[in-house]
């Protein structure tokens, strides 16, 4: 008789390698559906934010953006320049934030209709830091003053977005004052981006948030990376900190120069732009004070000393709150001028630390220092007048 045909035998390894192979694929398609919906796995897989990539606020054609309107936002973060710079060793600060944003994308309890005083501005108004609700400058203001203040700050914003914001969103609260903030940081630089920004706009956005910016393959893989890879600290780390007498370690994260032509060209934008302010508030009865922000290097500079190959040795406090000032004085003597400098300054002096020492905003102390000299300087010009 002939023999039969055999079967070779099956290879089990080979098999099952296909099955966890199809079975691996299958799992990660099934996690990119939500992708494919809008779902983005950047915050739940811990992917550093990137402030172009628009997390957490909504495209405006005029304001760019702003945040996302009634979200309660709690975490946990170090100094934004001790996550820039990758900043290591023992000390750094642990920011703990609780974020109640209101209905229009402002930092405001629910319920607020009127205030006497509206407050426009940065991060610094908005408290940048992680500073608490009641350790905000506006709400330590009111306190002081006893009055009611909305809060209408906004990161990242500039004089023009501001402005816009005044239009749009101070009305309906008919506040007798209004506080424009100055950061010097950056907001120089937020006056000459904006128009450019705007001709491009929302193209950065849309870009950041295609589908493999979102995929949940892209962020594991930064996730495992990051896990992976010992953190490198940017030379920047050194070459701009300094040492206070006490033995605190203190970043700056803007340099402290001489004003350039830029410059000049932002301080005329900022003019041009408080001009338009100081128009809306004359037509609501309103007075305008602009308040100006130092940095860091400005309140703490002389009081450190600087590693030899520190870029800090040939900063200088520019002229720039003095440039502010005559703008102020330029569009109208109604225009009230508030520096902090020399309150930051003395309490400084005195041993006081107003800013996070690895972040560029001020800590709980600084927002307090903030509202005590604003309630002050409020008090007498409302004597004077």
């Amino acid at each position: 008789m002939p023999e039969e045909a055999t079967t070779p035998p099956v290879n089990a390894s080979r098999w099952g390698w296909l099955i966890a192979a199809a079975s691996v694929l299958l799992t990660l398609a099934l996690l990119e559906v939500p992708t494919l919906f809008g779902f983005d796995y950047r915050e739940p897989l811990g992917t550093p934010a990137d402030f172009a990539d628009g997390r957490g606020v909504m495209f405006d054609p005029e304001l760019l953006f702003i945040t996302r309107p009634n979200r309660h936002i709690v975490g946990h973060r170090h100094g934004d320049i001790a996550m820039a710079w990758q900043l290591q060793g023992p000390g750094l600060s642990e920011i703990d934030f609780d974020v109640v944003i209101d209905q229009n994308g402002f930092r405001n309890p629910p319920g607020l209709t009127h205030a006497d005083i509206a407050a426009l501005g940065d991060s610094f108004i908005i408290g940048g830091g992680g500073t608490s609700e009641a350790g905000l400058v506006t709400n330590l203001l009111a306190q002081k003053l006893g009055v009611s203040v909305v809060n209408l700050g906004q990161p990242a914003y500039g004089p023009q977005q501001e402005l816009a914001v005044l239009r749009r969103y101070a009305g309906p609260y008919h506040p007798s004052t209004v506080l424009w903030a100055f950061y010097e940081g950056n907001d120089l630089a937020d006056a000459l981006a904006y128009e450019p920004l705007r001709e491009v706009w929302p193209h950065p956005l849309d870009a950041a948030h295609v589908f493999w910016n979102r995929a949940f393959l892209t962020n594991a893989a930064r996730a495992v990376t990051r896990l992976l890879r010992a953190p490198v600290e940017s030379p920047l780390a050194s070459k701009r900190s300094g040492t206070l007498r006490d033995g605190q370690r203190m970043w700056f994260p803007q340099s402290m120069e001489a004003l350039a032509d830029g410059d000049l060209r932002g301080i005329e934008l900022t003019r041009r732009t408080l001009v338009n302010a100081y128009e809306w508030c004359a037509d609501r009865g309103a007075r305008l004070v602009v308040v100006f922000i130092p940095n860091k290097f400005r309140v703490y500079g002389d009081l450190c000393t600087f590693p030899p190959d520190s870029e800090c040795h040939r900063w200088r406090p520019n002229q720039l709150p003095e440039y502010l000032k005559a703008v102020a004085s330029s569009v109208s003597k109604d225009v009230g001028y508030i520096d902090l400098t020399p309150g930051f300054l003395e309490r400084a002096r005195a041993g006081a630390m107003l800013y996070y020492p690895d972040d560029s905003h001020w800590n709980d102390a600084g927002n307090h220092a903030a509202a005590e000299i604003l309630a002050e300087m409020l008090r007498q010009t409302s004597a004077q007048r």
